[in-house]
């Protein structure tokens, strides 16, 4: 078995015990990421087609998951084709029985990697959606590139991602990641968003669009919290801090959570 072959299966069995030990909904509060954050996004983005007076047809989904984000994007969206791409067969097999239980007409889903996904449908998607994909990934400048190709000219590509924030030193970027892994459980390397940006630029991509996590909390805000609600977080990230000398709660006052919002220009070819 090779290399790759072997970290797909261990990321499987993540996801595999992820679904198993608790709800996709209450994950997605935890990172910050709620049906509400989406809404919001999704009003954003219809009222810059409508300026632009550009028509969705094809929309996108890459790594979707459970399928419930997609079932969202097509009630937003009922006349146009949804699909959505996830290569973990567990995964996969929850999005169908999700989109069957919807009884959306318009999704379609398929057991495909980015990189697999058939030439046919490049430079096709109007509008595309990577949600938590990033830190799963073995290489993001090919996962971005074949993203951008896939994506139609004059098209929007929307990213929501865990992300170690930008201008931290060397302990600071280690405590991001020990908090992902021990307290967030994400068991994925955590994308910089540097990186991201970079990419995307050197690839010909504009920023149409970035907000930090709406629910970015100041420190004592986050330790009321979490000492009310969550006790268990609360240490544990505690501990983090002290670990890496840093006052306690400092995690919780960062930006760990982006909205990215892409244009590919009508004159751009990604090669």
């Amino acid at each position: 078995m090779g290399e790759a072959q072997a970290q797909f299966l261990i990321r499987s069995r993540a996801y595999e015990n992820f679904m198993q030990n608790e709800s996709w909904r209450g994950a997605e509060t935890r990172f910050g990421y709620s049906q509400d954050t989406l809404k919001s996004e999704l009003s954003r983005i219809l009222g810059w087609l409508h300026s632009k007076n550009i028509a969705v047809s094809q929309i996108a989904e890459y790594g979707c998951g459970t399928g419930l984000h997609l079932i969202d994007i097509a009630k937003c969206f009922p006349k146009a084709r949804c699909w959505g791409f996830e290569p973990a067969a567990n995964m996969f097999e929850f999005s169908v029985k999700n989109v069957v239980a919807s009884r959306s007409r318009n999704i379609q889903v398929l057991k495909f990697a980015i990189e697999d996904i058939p030439e046919v449908f490049e430079g096709t998607f109007d509008l595309s959606f990577s949600i938590l994909v990033a830190g799963f990934v073995d290489d993001l400048e090919d996962y971005l590139r074949r993203l951008f190709q896939l994506a139609a000219s004059n098209s929007l590509v929307y990213m929501f991602e865990m992300c170690v924030p930008p201008g931290l030193n060397r302990k600071e970027s280690a405590a991001v990641r020990d908090y992902f892994d021990e307290v967030i459980e994400a068991k994925a390397p955590v994308a910089s968003l540097d990186h991201i940006l970079e990419i995307s630029k050197n690839l010909g991509f504009k920023i149409y669009h970035r907000a930090e996590n709406s629910e970015r909390l100041a420190s004592e805000k986050a330790r009321n919290i979490h000492l009310k609600k969550d006790p268990r977080r609360a240490d544990q990230e505690a501990a983090i801090c002290l670990r890496h000398g840093l006052e306690p709660f400092f995690l919780s006052s960062l930006p760990l959570v982006q909205q990215l919002c892409f244009l590919k220009p009508s004159n751009q070819l990604t090669a």
